[in-house]
């Protein structure tokens, strides 16, 4: 049986008990019936109840899944910003040590030149920049959703892609 109809089942019983109590007749029946009835009901309720909370559990677990899921993405996505930046931070630190190196070879390529007479050069320190700026262009345009634009960056019109 199922809640609803326990309940209808008890009310009839329990008009009948009220009827058989006023007449005076044996009633054991009817209240063995009651009792039995509001044993089905709690067994009825306690089921209920049961999948609420497997309901409720299960919700609970999904949303903490949920929740475990994005941590790990956000922990993956703060390792690989930090690996980023540390990759940057490192390009720049071999940038700035080769212009440092280039500025000595062309003082030693001047040097060697006057005393052997020869004629070789060193590229220029804007030499260096203007490749080494068109090898970073070339990496922001392969991250970037507008060509020509990163974040605050704006390419020259001669460095968007075309």
């Amino acid at each position: 049986m199922e809640a609803a109809e326990v309940e209808s089942r008890l009310e009839d019983l329990h008009k009948q008990l009220g009827q058989l109590r006023h007449e005076k007749r044996d009633y054991s029946k009817v209240t063995a019936e009651i009792m039995r009835l509001h044993q089905e009901q709690a067994a009825i309720l306690a089921a209920e109840n049961y999948a609420v909370e497997q309901s409720r559990e299960q919700a609970a677990k999904a949303y903490d899944d949920e929740v475990a899921r994005c941590d790990k993405f956000l922990d993956f996505s703060a390792k690989a910003k930090n690996a980023g930046d540390k990759a940057l931070n490192d390009y720049a630190v071999q940038m700035k040590l080769r212009y440092q190196h280039s500025e000595q070879a062309r003082k030693l390529i001047g040097k060697r030149n006057e005393m052997t007479g020869s004629k070789q050069s060193a590229p220029s320190p804007m030499q260096l920049q203007k490749s080494d700026s068109l090898v970073v262009v070339q990496a922001l345009r392969s991250i970037g959703p507008h060509a020509g634009e990163f974040g605050y960056l704006k390419l020259p019109a001669a460095m968007k892609p075309m």
